[in-house]
């Protein structure tokens, strides 16, 4: 496995970590208590379907590409328009396959701390 390889691996794998942590903190903020087990499941599986089809849009935005990282700058307004256009495939996704769930209100919860997450997680750790 070539080195860019590996990072890409590593950035893809915190990614799908903190998307993760986006979908606790998401269920914490719209029921202002720690999540169940069994709430959090529920909305794993879902979340998980449409986090891979974000990091395929993240992909595609260029937003693993390595000059990206110079340009901090446009961090933001990079991560943001990726947001949008991942949110209007997430909202596509939840009216076309049946989940189970309809997590309207957290979606839109979600899109707002996975930008704050992602755009934090860039300046911190880039």
């Amino acid at each position: 496995m070539g080195e860019r390889t590996r990072e890409l691996l590593i950035l893809i794998i915190g990614d799908i970590f903190f998307f993760v942590v986006a979908l606790w903190l998401t269920l914490f903020v719209r029921y202002l208590s720690i999540p169940s087990a069994e709430l959090f499941g529920s909305h794993l599986g879902p979340f998980l379907i449409i986090s891979a089809v974000w990091l395929l849009i993240f992909y595609i935005a260029g937003l693993y590409d390595k000059q990206t990282v110079f340009f901090k700058s446009l961090m933001f307004s990079r991560i943001l328009n990726t947001q949008v256009v991942n949110a209007i495939v997430a909202f596509l996704l939840f009216f076309v396959i049946p989940f189970g769930i309809a997590p309207k209100t957290n979606l839109v919860i979600y899109m707002f701390i996975s930008v704050a997450v992602f755009y934090l997680v860039a300046h911190v750790f880039v």
